[in-house]
């Protein structure tokens, strides 16, 4: 069908939002011809106006190309198609559409389903594992439905659509709205089945349907709760030993809930044979399997070869077997000639019992052959049972029944108690209480991949991917709320496609020693090496953020960003060491955008790379990255190619209104003001740095630059080199325009791709004559900002109150007009309860001293049921409405107090309240 020459409609392809609009009609508008697709759609449809004009004669040659129309919409004429098509892609090759009456199984399909008329119907010939919106140009069908192909047997499946409302928004699903149908349909719930692009499972339907094609990616984006599949036999398992899934099954964090399986075959669990596959990051709920043969688990009933079990889990429930080889998450793994591995996964109180040999809390047989295998971090709480009246059964274990390979299987262990068995053919056997104190568990890693607490599995240990944030779902509509240290270091395990939001600053006090911080971005076991998530800061600050690792790259707060977005986050104080593209916020941009994210120093901050293009901001800004309105305010200390903004700007990345400000110092070559190196098609526009350089060779603005264009950016710091440097870029070429550098601050003439002027030339608003300066919208000239050199009008600094209202980090909650720029936030709190203080600075930003001092609640602005508490001390917290400062405050000086609310058991909801100040001059 891709080979066709006529066309019934036309295409829009969207490249920003990655979309491909079919315009559809029912005769043909687009010819194909040696020079590509022409379209016939408006010479035609104005030879159609003239012929049905009474006053007007076709010429000979006008005559001719009307038949040969006619003829061509006669034959290729096709009214069962009118509607538009949106498929969510920016590359429509090899994608046709055509009318059901030249598909011959779309007619089969309506036959066996005895649809005796179907009004309209487009059939999207390659596009299968595509998701996209269908638009019928009516509104009052009485049945929807799609027809597919989706195991490409040939044989093709209708599907009757039903309304939005009754699937919960669970694609496929159709709406009526303004006279017309949407139909939204997605190959299982979208995605292309590619580890790029994963088919997207979100439905008991979508993971029957995983069956047919064994071989795919695969990804849950939510729970999934089993319904059907509760009757006789149950939800069939998918592979068996003919047919054997060979994937990647990612649950995301997601679990399955109340799996029931009643079979009697050999292979039996969720995969009932798997070979040379990977399943990570699922949880299994309450299932109840039986099975009357063999090799039964609740994940996996049999898995040979290359089979990798990562973060997984099984809660509750029963898996019983007849014939042996019954395990709690695996019935049987055979290891052979290739690489096995199972780790952070485990069994919590899901009953295993078996009435043959061979059964185990986690695993039934593990069989080593060849290749190699690890386990490790698993352990096993369920009871385990042989079921047979004598009770004879060999090789029942408590965390394994038998393997062959027990020295590679470390660190796991199983509860004696809770297993009934003390014996195990691998593992450590514990008692209860052990195995609720972390202390037990030797080489666990708590603080990124473990936690306990008695909130989550009773006291045993719960791996963070199946931690859920207290508020908020990851959608963009409902995004997960950060709050706390916990909810930002929880971030490493939603890192692919989820929604956050900032509504409190955060002040690091956890991973201040060793190592500190492990970059979001950086790799954990089972889940992507990159974040790409979707991450509005709020205007909120990470504070005093650590990180020692100086042998890894792109060690920052965001060590790999690979999609996705960050904006109006701040890093205040950060003290990051490590080695090639080490930064503040991301190590690596790629195919992302941040905006209005700064870099700043309250009382020390400072990055360290031990390598190559270390910055303030950004290590390596990289295709299809974009940075734009940002700032740094920093030390940044590095070797060669060191820019204090950013590191390395390549392919096409993009950098723009975003400036540099603070100190930058290297041991190598190239050391710049703003930038370190750059090569490739990348722009970088309407910047500026004021920093102060130490280094071998220096550039005002940049190190190394090839192929790069700069234009509209300005230098204005102090260099001091040991071999040379140059006011603007020290070496390399480019495409440079409008760029100049203060020839007086750097004492040279002497500069790479930009002009050196004087300061007062570099302060004279005619320098700047070129229309494409932007002196309406970006730039801005005014004495009190920047110096009296051109200032960036977004990142102009506030507008500080007299009087203000602070958080530890200089972060206000008002400018001096009053505008809100945050809150003073204390999170969710149960009705009378009472909250803990919290830490206020009340700053006096006047030119001159103050005393009389008072600071209280606006009691006027209070909800009913809540009481605002001040105190000038935490320990004890003396609450009181209104303090009052002994002494002078000198300017610029500041006084701490704190803050607390109490409500009574009647409140409902929250609410607001202001505080005020006032002071007398002296």
């Amino acid at each position: 069908m891709a080979g066709s020459v006529i066309r019934n409609y036309t295409i829009e392809v969207d490249k920003i939002n990655k979309k491909s609009i079919f315009s559809i009609y029912p005769y043909p508008v687009e010819i194909l011809t040696p020079n590509g697709w022409e379209s016939i759609q408006e010479e035609f449809e104005e030879l159609q106006e003239k012929n049905l004009d009474e006053n007007y004669t076709f010429t000979p040659e006008e005559e001719q190309l009307y038949q040969e129309y006619k003829q061509l919409a006669d034959s290729f004429y096709e009214h069962k198609i009118a509607s538009t098509i949106i498929l969510d892609t920016a590359d429509p090759t090899g994608i046709d559409i055509v009318g059901r009456d030249r598909v011959q199984h779309v007619l089969d399909a309506e036959t066996r389903e005895q649809i005796p008329f179907g009004r309209e119907f487009a059939y999207v010939h390659g596009a299968s594992k595509l998701s996209g919106t269908i638009i019928l140009p009516y509104d009052d069908y009485s049945d929807v439905y799609v027809v597919s192909d989706a195991d490409e047997d040939g044989i093709a499946e209708l599907t009757y659509v039903k309304t939005k409302e009754e699937t919960g928004g669970v694609r496929p699903y159709f709406e009526k709205v303004e006279g017309q149908t949407y139909i939204y349909v997605d190959h299982f719930s979208g995605g292309g089945g590619t580890q790029a692009d994963p088919y997207i499972v979100s439905t008991e339907q979508d993971l029957d349907d995983v069956r047919k094609k064994p071989g795919a990616w695969y990804m849950q984006d939510r729970d999934i709760v089993m319904g059907s599949f509760q009757s006789g036999t149950g939800f069939t398992p998918i592979g068996d030993g003919n047919y054997v899934f060979t994937g990647v099954y990612d649950g995301n964090g997601y679990s399955i809930k109340s799996l029931y399986m009643n079979q009697d075959r050999n292979y039996v669990g969720l995969f009932g044979y798997a070979r040379a596959a990977a399943i990570r990051n699922l949880r299994l709920i309450n299932p109840n399997i039986t099975n009357k043969k063999t090799y039964t688990g609740t994940l996996i009933g049999y898995g040979d070869y290359y089979v990798n079990i990562y973060n997984c889990n099984v809660i509750s429930g029963v898996v019983e077997g007849q014939m042996g080889y019954v395990g709690g998450l695996v019935g049987y793994l055979y290891q052979n000639s290739s690489n096995s591995t199972i780790s952070y996964s485990y069994n919590y109180k899901c009953n295993v019992r078996s009435a043959g040999n061979m059964a185990g809390g986690l695993i039934g047989n593990v069989n080593y052959y060849n290749g190699s295998f690890s386990m490790a971090y698993c352990y096993s709480t369920g009871k385990v049972e042989d079921i047979t009246i004598a009770r004879e059964r060999s090789s029942i274990g408590g965390f394994i029944g038998n393997t062959n390979i027990a020295s590679s299987i470390k660190y796991c262990y199983w509860d004696i108690e809770a297993s009934g068995i003390p014996t195990s053919a691998a593992g450590v056997g514990k008692s209860t209480l052990e195995l609720k104190t972390a202390s037990t568990f030797e080489n666990w890693d708590f603080a990124n991949y473990w936690y306990m607490s008695q909130d989550y599995n009773g006291g045993y240990p719960e791996h963070r991917q199946f931690i859920r944030y207290h508020s908020g779902t990851g959608t963009k509509e409902d995004p997960f709320l950060i709050l706390t240290e916990f909810d930002l270091s929880q971030m490493r395990w939603f890192r692919d496609g989820f929604y956050f939001k900032f509504e409190d600053d955060i002040k690091m006090t956890q991973f201040q020693t060793n190592s500190g911080f492990y970059p979001i971005g950086f790799n954990l076991t089972g889940k992507e090496a990159y974040f790409r998530g979707y991450v509005d800061g709020g205007g909120r600050c990470v504070a005093n953020l650590f990180i020692y690792r100086p042998n890894d790259q792109f060690v920052s707060l965001f060590g790999y960003m690979m999609g996705g977005w960050i904006k109006n986050l701040d890093i205040i104080d950060c003290n990051l060491t490590g080695s090639h593209y080490t930064s503040a916020l991301a190590g690596q941009l790629s195919k992302a955008t941040i905006s209005n994210c700064h870099v700043d120093t309250f009382s020390y901050c400072k990055v360290t790379s031990k390598g190559n293009y270390g910055a303030g901001l950004v290590g390596q800004v990289a295709t299809d990255g974009i940075v734009e309105d940002c700032s740094v305010n920093t030390t940044v200390v590095g070797v060669s190619y060191t820019g204090v903004f950013a590191g390395y700007l390549t392919g096409n990345g993009i950098i723009r209104r975003c400036c540099a400000s603070g100190k930058g110092e290297s041991t190598g070559d190239y050391l710049g003001g703003f930038l370190g190196y750059s090569n490739g098609s990348s722009i970088l526009e309407d910047c500026w740095t004021d920093a102060e350089l130490t280094g071998v060779t220096v550039g005002g603005f940049g190190g190394n630059t090839a192929t790069l264009t700069i234009r509209r950016c300005l230098a204005l710091g102090k260099a001091f080199a040991s071999s040379a440097w140059n006011g603007f870029i020290y070496a390399g070429s480019g495409a440079f325009s409008d760029n100049y550098f203060d020839k007086e601050l750097y004492k040279t003439a002497s500069g790479i791709g930009g002009s050196g002027l004087t300061t007062r030339e570099m302060k004279y608003r005619g320098t700047y004559s070129n229309p494409a300066w932007n002196f309406d919208d970006i730039w801005m000239m005014d004495p009190k900002y920047n110096d009296g050199y051109p200032a960036l009008r977004k990142l102009l600094p506030l507008d500080l109150p007299l009087l203000g209202f602070r958080n530890e980090f200089g972060k206000y909650y008002t400018d001096n007009a009053g505008e809100r720029l945050r809150y003073l936030e204390f999170g969710t709190l149960i009705a009378s309860q009472t909250s803990s203080p919290k830490p206020v600075w009340l700053q006096n930003n006047a030119d001159f001293p103050v005393n009389q001092l008072k600071a209280w609640v606006d009691s006027t602005t209070v909800d009913k049921g809540m009481e605002i508490d001040l105190s000038m001390s935490d320990t004890p917290f003396l609450p009181a409405q209104e303090l009052a400062f002994n002494g002078t405050l000198a300017r610029g000086s500041a006084e701490k107090f704190y803050v607390r609310i109490k409500s009574d058991i009647a409140v409902k909801t929250g609410g607001t309240f202001d505080l005020r100040a006032k002071a007398s001059p002296i």
